[in-house]
């Protein structure tokens, strides 16, 4: 059921179906991480949402991302926004999932619904250590308190559905508690867009609190066109890293509509051509396998038309189902990318011809709605959406 907050969202985020081509190009080359996830090495993975979608569970998502072609098993790590089942109230399975699949984690306590609920956020974690030990807590790359809540709250949030610098700082040493109480050492910080953690009011106040800065942009959401995305991506990367007193800046989200709501005077389009040209310059061209990176989204939602069911834009997924090894376009990097050998596998090559039907039924992906608001209005109703629907408060 949605939530009443979630109605003032909704306006912003209702598309209608307007068909775009599919990227075609398969040129695959095999990536050179290896089998077992490393978790003192550069971290590349992708969110995943809190509620799954029906049919699906996390080991088969963590499963499939690690799968999808052309990657060679580069996607071992997997961020989470909370560590409750927004369902039954019990811990995620996501945690039992990702030590069976071997998936490192950057984990997430949600932290925008008070004192009460994040106590139940900090018991699961509390809990997932006690029963699963050393299994759960060798895969702990990291840990956020929040996510966003700091923009949320800020004159540019229009969702309001944030939390205090204060509120999060009590969090985080709430988190360090369990913490201690497991005589366990992991990074604990905090999940926010770029412009936050610059500004004096916000994430400022925050950064003695936390180890680590996670960051959040979307070019898109900044109105930029996508021969731009890759300059506005790497620029507000500087901007974080200079102004942030020496903490080390994680890439938390990050990513490209297929299909989202959009302005028709704007510059910046949603589609499956700029959402692989995105992957290619940010993605393999600069952030992939030197800069720690969860990618938004593996899968969100539903991304392309079937026979029973329109598309619910706005989608960022790169795969077309909780179980696509194809994924919605060719996501190989090219040779010379940071994460990529100088040799193509006949494993690979085979996995291109495999692919190359799924990337052409890929063109049912659709475009989003033309909304004729601009500004940070448009922008943090969709922020708002997304951040929710992930944590999963947009159902029962």
């Amino acid at each position: 059921m949605i939530t009443s907050r979630i109605l003032a969202v909704l306006p912003f985020i209702i598309a209608y179906q307007s068909t775009v081509s599919a990227t075609t190009t398969s040129t695959v080359y095999e990536l050179s991480n290896n089998t077992k996830p490393d978790i003192h090495g550069i971290q590349l993975g992708f969110n995943y949402a809190a509620t799954l979608i029906e049919g699906s569970t996390f080991a088969s998502q963590f499963t499939s991302a690690s799968s999808l072609s052309g990657t060679n098993g580069a996607f071992k790590s997997a961020r989470l926004y909370s560590m409750i089942n927004s369902t039954t109230g019990g811990l995620i399975s996501a945690i039992e999932d990702a030590i069976t699949t071997n998936t490192t984690l950057l984990l997430g306590l949600f932290a925008s619904q008070g004192d009460t609920n994040f106590t139940k956020e900090t018991s699961a974690l509390d809990t997932a250590i006690t029963n699963y030990g050393s299994k759960f807590t060798d895969l702990i790359y990291g840990i956020s308190v929040g996510s966003e809540d700091l923009y949320r709250t800020s004159d540019n949030g229009a969702d309001g559905v944030g939390d205090s610098v204060a509120n999060l700082q009590k969090y985080i040493g709430w988190t360090r508690q369990v913490l201690a109480k497991h005589s366990l050492s992991k990074p604990v910080g905090h999940v926010d867009t770029w412009e936050m953690w610059l500004d004096q009011k916000y994430g400022q106040q925050l950064l003695p609190n936390v180890d680590f800065v996670g960051m959040d942009n979307y070019p898109y959401w900044e109105y930029v066109a996508e021969n731009q995305s890759a300059a506005n991506m790497t620029g507000t990367y500087e901007q974080v890293v200079a102004g942030v007193k020496g903490k080390p800046v994680w890439i938390t989200e990050t990513g490209w509509p297929v299909n989202a709501p959009a302005n028709s005077t704007d510059v910046a389009k949603p589609g499956l051509s700029e959402a692989s040209q995105y992957w290619q310059s940010v993605g393999c061209g600069w952030a992939f396998g030197k800069i720690n990176t969860w990618w938004y989204i593996y899968n969100d939602l539903q991304a392309v038309e079937t026979e029973t069911a329109k598309p619910k834009p706005p989608s960022f997924g790169v795969a077309a189902s909780p179980s696509d090894t194809c994924g919605l376009f060719d996501l190989a990097c090219p040779v010379g990318a940071a994460i990529n050998p100088t040799t193509v596998s006949a494993a690979a090559a085979t996995a291109t011809g495999t692919c190359s039907a799924a990337y052409a039924k890929a063109s049912k992906v659709v475009g989003g709605a033309a909304v004729s608001v601009r500004g940070s209005v448009v922008r943090a109703a969709a922020f708002g959406a997304m951040i929710l629907i992930a944590r999963g408060l947009l159902f029962d």
